[in-house]
């Protein structure tokens, strides 16, 4: 009591021996203070990591002539061991599907969990397993100790306690796919008018199919459906076909949709003779224009003028597109423009301006569409016989 408000020295003393006595260490801390009454201090802060053994901890104070001191604690760390097992309990759920347990001599350590393996069809949430969206959707879930089983998906996990001590281990998850009956699918299903071609393709989750009998449609061996001849929105704005699976009853309707286009005059003209039908040199294509007067209803709109082309030769036909200034293979699909344009009474473009045709046919189509998307177009074609 005689020394409370001196200022004195805090001493407090770590002596730690190692687990297997090995080595030792002594560690003094000393800070001045004014001694009071009582005095609290935090003895140990933190993770004592590596240093697993005996702690004896001495605590007092030191005066000038004299040193009060004693041994105040002694604690037992004891070395860190590595889990020795993971466990995974599986819930039949549609996305977490289980929960991962640690088997650990290491009473109350923590746990890290991951997946050691690339893997699509699962994610690890803290000690949560959970299935992502490219899993094929099920109705049982379970654990199997075969690769051989069918619909199974191996995960290998890992568990890492706080020291870093981990172990890994493969599980083995079988599903229990849902099996939908068989679709059957259309890809497009409306068609411009006076168009002659590609309408789509009719596709199952494997099932043969046919169309029945139709006097408007044909299937091919591919899936692919074309029209057999332009269908005329005045006459008929729709036409249904009927697909039938093959080894089943099932049939499915589809109605296609004729898409109505204005007409457009489109001629073509040469040297100011306008013929639907030109015969012409290769040298002399790039003089050829092409002169088409817009629906009337359409003057003073903006537009992209479009342009395709079949051109045969030798009895082989391709298809192309006009794509700014080349003409490039059509994929029948999408149709780029070749140029922009407010709409006049008339229009006289130049569409062979390189010489990239040999002596064959061509049989070209022009038409325009609107930015509203409408697409305006002639279903007869401008007929160039090229020759040498």
């Amino acid at each position: 009591p005689e020394h409370i408000g001196q200022l004195v020295d805090i001493i407090v003393k770590y002596h730690w021996k190692s687990f297997d006595n090995n080595s030792s260490l002594t560690i003094p801390i000393k800070s001045q203070v004014q001694l009071p009454k009582e005095l609290e201090i935090i003895l140990f802060e933190g993770s004592v990591i590596n240093m697993a053994g005996t702690f004896e901890v001495e605590f007092g104070y030191q005066t000038n002539n004299e040193e009060f001191i004693g041994k105040i604690a002694q604690l037992e760390i004891k070395p860190n061991r590595p889990p020795t097992a993971i466990e995974l309990d599986i819930n039949n759920d549609e996305k977490l599907i289980g929960t991962f347990n640690t088997i650990d001599s290491d009473n109350a350590d923590r746990f890290i969990y991951s997946l050691t393996n690339s893997n699509r069809y699962f994610r690890i949430i803290d000690n949560e397993l959970y299935v992502t969206s490219l899993m094929p959707r099920f109705k049982d879930i379970k654990l199997v100790n075969d690769e051989s089983f069918d619909n199974i998906y191996p995960i290998e996990v890992q568990t890492t306690d706080i020291s870093g001590a981990y172990i890994t281990k493969q599980f083995i998850i079988q599903i229990t796919p849902i099996i939908n009956p068989p679709l059957i699918n259309l890809t497009k299903q409306s068609v411009l008018e006076n168009y002659q071609g590609i309408v789509g393709r009719i596709w199952t989750d494997g099932a043969e199919f046919k169309l029945l009998a139709n006097e408007n449609f044909s299937l091919d061996d591919q899936g692919i459906l074309r029209t057999k001849r332009p269908l005329d929105f005045e006459i008929n704005p729709s036409y249904n076909i009927i697909i039938k699976e093959i080894q089943s009853i099932k049939e499915k309707i589809f109605t296609i949709d004729v898409i109505n286009v204005p007409d457009v005059d489109v001629h073509g003209k040469i040297f100011n003779n306008i013929t639907d039908f030109i015969k012409i040199s290769a040298n002399d294509l790039k003089a050829v224009t092409i002169q088409f007067i817009p629906d009337i209803t359409h003057r003073n709109q903006e537009a992209d003028i479009l342009a395709v082309a079949a051109y045969t030769v030798d009895q082989q036909t391709r298809f192309l597109v006009r794509n700014n200034d080349t003409w490039q293979t059509w994929d029948r699909f999408t149709l780029p423009k070749f140029t922009h344009l407010i709409l006049e009474d008339e229009h006289e473009i130049a569409l062979f301006n390189s010489a990239q045709f040999t002596a064959g046919e061509l049989q070209v189509y022009i038409g325009y569409r609107l930015d509203n998307k409408e697409l305006i177009y002639n279903p007869n074609p401008i007929t160039i016989e090229i020759n040498n």
